[in-house]
């Protein structure tokens, strides 16, 4: 998977089982991944659709 980051550096885990299913919907090969920071919700968009718009929220995880 190839991939452009502009932006701060983020540690994100998102259930990947939740990201299938949101790409699943999306026909194009082009997606847009919106982060506002680490805890906040991950907004994905499929290129050159507007109406395309899904949110997968991000895990926590403990650190021990």
């Amino acid at each position: 998977m190839a991939f452009e980051y502009e932006g701060e550096d983020l540690e994100i885990v998102l259930n990947g089982v939740y990201l299938l299913e949101a790409l699943n919907v999306i026909s194009n090969k082009m997606v847009k991944f919106s982060f506002k920071d680490e805890n906040s919700s991950c907004l994905i968009t499929e290129e050159g659709n507007d109406d395309c718009k899904l949110i997968v929220m991000p895990m926590r995880l403990w650190k021990i």
